[in-house]
């Protein structure tokens, strides 16, 4: 009863059906070639997501992936200024509903959680992009789940290109700590999120945006998570934290536009243009 309880205040799914990208114009307009997928995980849950490729070879980033992992509540239908704005810089996008989301099965919990990251990279690599051709972008808790999946992928020798985060704490502890302090949550919390202790084994480039107004996850948090990253990526690329003035936590993709536009581009172009492009299948039925 108590572990149940404690999830239905960390996780907030809006459940959906009607999902399919025909029903989003504004996002077609953009990905064209938008289609619905949908993932296996390993304990047999089915991952609604939309791969949007963008529809442009001679995009210097066309060949590049986004794997998108969004935050508590909702699903991935009320993420569209996000969509809109990884066009802008020209790279294909994975935006996955975790398990008891959107139109996906099963019930979340952090281990469900990050076999469904993990299930969201397998497929990313079954559609032929490499390691280095896919950047992990988190927000908020989909920002834990990204720094969980890259300390896993670092310890198999799989690294992504790069790690994006956005308003993201060092522990799910700390959080609920922050929000009930009255209540015994370091001895009680089921689902921890440790991120603080995930982020010391990852070698990936990482960049961190966070509100100085944000008052769910304070931006003291999000810097202590990025104290615990090490010092520079295996490509020699030390890991960035971008305060975002103004900007509190509600309407991210919005309210930071500004600082995404202007340091979004310059770490995209770090972690990618040294690299030559992988072969992107074509054809991919779902």
């Amino acid at each position: 009863m108590l572990v149940s309880l404690q999830r239905r205040l960390i996780y907030k799914p809006e459940c959906n059906s009607l999902l399919q990208v025909a029903l989003y114009p504004e996002l077609l307009q953009y990905y064209p070639a938008a289609r619905d997928v949908c993932i296996p995980t390993p304990d047999n849950e089915s991952l609604g997501a939309w791969y949007l490729p963008f529809d442009n070879s001679q995009a210097v980033n066309s060949s590049r992936l986004i794997i998108f992992l969004h935050g508590n509540a909702g699903n991935r239908s009320g993420r569209l200024g996000w969509y809109k704005l990884f066009y802008e810089f020209g790279v294909s996008l994975l935006a996955i509903d975790y398990r008891g989301y959107g139109d996906s099965t099963g019930t979340p919990s952090e281990e469900g959680l990050a076999r469904d990251a993990i299930a969201a990279w397998h497929f990313a690599k079954s559609l032929g992009y490499t390691d280095d051709s896919i950047c992990l972008t988190g927000v908020s808790l989909g920002g834990a789940v990204a720094v969980r999946l890259a300390s896993t992928l670092s310890s198999t020798g799989s690294t992504p290109a790069g790690l994006v985060l956005v308003a993201t704490f060092a522990s799910m502890v700390e959080t609920a700590a922050f929000h009930y302090p009255w209540v015994p949550v370091r001895w009680l919390l089921r689902d921890r999120f440790d991120s603080a202790s995930f982020i010391k084994t990852i070698d990936t480039p990482i960049l961190c945006f966070h509100g100085n107004t944000d008052d769910i996850v304070p931006i003291e948090m999000g810097k202590r998570l990025m104290s615990f990253a090490p010092d520079k990526s295996r490509t020699g690329i030390r890991p960035r934290f971008v305060e975002m003035k103004g900007v509190a936590h509600r309407r991210l993709a919005e309210s930071g536009i500004e600082f995404y536009r202007r340091h979004l581009p310059e770490f995209l172009r770090q972690i990618w243009n040294r690299q030559t492009p992988p072969e992107i299948k074509k054809e991919r039925g779902s």
